[in-house]
């Protein structure tokens, strides 16, 4: 009983560890990320190639230096001094990370500073949907995982019954 105890757990375990691994993979693949080619302007900042963002869709920027999204039109307007005027705000942030939410036009990321950052976007579409499907696919994984660790200890401690 003890042994067939400690197998179920360590069954749940794999199963869980399987279905993280499929849900991070695919979500993964769901996302792919973009790398923003920053260039100088000239104008005293870096602004990268034009993101094209369409029905309201969700963008993501990451980047390790401060860094601001510009819609197109603003560009020419735009200077070193003034940059916080014509950004769009983010709806969230988070160290490097910032969302942005129901975005529609074509946009740039501008950085200030003597070097070019690196910076990384992921523009979330109708797939999202998917996406969310897939994080809950992990979620029941770590469950499992959990639920596998805790069903191998428990059978580990059990003890034999008395005859």
């Amino acid at each position: 009983m003890r042994a067939n105890v400690v197998v179920a757990g360590i069954v749940v375990l794999v199963i869980g560890l399987i279905l993280v691994g499929v849900s991070l993979n695919q979500a993964m693949d769901r996302m792919p990320y973009s790398t923003a080619e920053m260039t100088s302007s000239g104008k005293g900042y870096f602004q990268s190639n034009l993101i094209v963002v369409n029905g309201g869709n969700e963008l993501i920027l990451i980047s390790n230096s401060t860094i601001y999204l510009v819609p197109s039109q603003d560009l020419t307007f735009l200077n070193s001094t003034d940059i916080t005027t014509y950004a769009v705000h983010p709806s969230f942030t988070e160290d490097d990370s910032s969302l942005f939410t129901g975005l529609n036009g074509t946009f740039y990321i501008i950085s200030l500073g003597s070097m070019a950052p690196l910076v990384k976007y992921y523009v979330l579409n109708e797939e999202i949907g998917q996406i969310e499907m897939y994080g809950l696919a992990l979620l029941g994984g770590v469950i499992l995982i959990l639920a596998g660790i805790v069903v191998a200890v428990i059978g580990l401690f059990l003890r034999k019954k008395m005859h």
